[in-house]
């Protein structure tokens, strides 16, 4: 039994030494030299009409235009999980949040996290992004802001328009200040927001 014990403890560490959200990341490095902007969108897997349609259908039925005691999440869960099963990565994204939130469906971190670890292993840019705000806030995993920050670094790397804007605007401060989360790199900074804002980012556009 011991034995038994000790190989499936093994097995169990490997196999979550394996998972995405505990991949090997390069370090956060606020002083880079310079930036190389990438887009995501010639990254992404293809959507079909039948499954933009789904997505679509989720997003009506919880419209910021209706009033909170409106908005069906159970409903828009139900799409946006068929919609996902056929390859569209924002459904995912969206179900992933349900989970993470409990809404619509129980509230369950760890399909959250198995939902953007899939969307990650599709390459898609945002699923990095978001298992940065995980390691960030914790959900789902352990809190260690020192990945989250190396998964935000990856995410602007790989495209990600919300990581660039997040880590554009923390680098464009004229001096490093550690304790408020800022550095004085506002070359590389700059060239991540109007990265951004090429990719259509609002926020970066503000920024800018």
């Amino acid at each position: 039994v011991s034995a038994l014990l000790l190989a499936l403890f093994t097995f169990t560490s490997f196999a979550m030494n394996d998972l995405p959200r505990n991949m090997n990341l390069k370090a956060f490095n606020p002083h880079r030299v310079d930036f190389t902007c990438a887009h995501q969108a010639p990254q992404l897997p293809p959507i079909t009409t039948e499954a933009e349609r789904l997505f679509q259908q989720g997003l009506v039925v919880t419209s910021y235009d209706l009033w909170p005691n409106q908005r069906n999440y159970k409903q828009a869960a139900q799409f946006w999980e068929k919609a996902a099963a056929q390859g569209h990565w924002k459904a995912a994204m969206n179900l992933a949040g349900l989970f993470e939130r409990g809404l619509g469906v129980p509230r369950d971190t760890e399909r959250a996290v198995q939902i953007v670890e899939g969307l990650m292993k599709q390459n898609v840019p945002a699923a990095l992004d978001k298992m940065g705000t995980y390691h960030q806030s914790g959900i789902g995993v352990k809190r260690d802001i020192d990945r989250a920050y190396g998964f935000w670094q990856l995410a602007a790397d790989k495209g990600s328009p919300s990581a660039q804007t997040y880590i554009g605007k923390k680098l464009k401060a004229a001096y490093d200040d550690t304790q408020m989360g800022v550095w004085g790199n506002r070359k590389v900074g700059l060239k991540m927001l109007e990265c951004a804002f090429a990719q259509g980012d609002g926020d970066a556009a503000y920024e800018l």
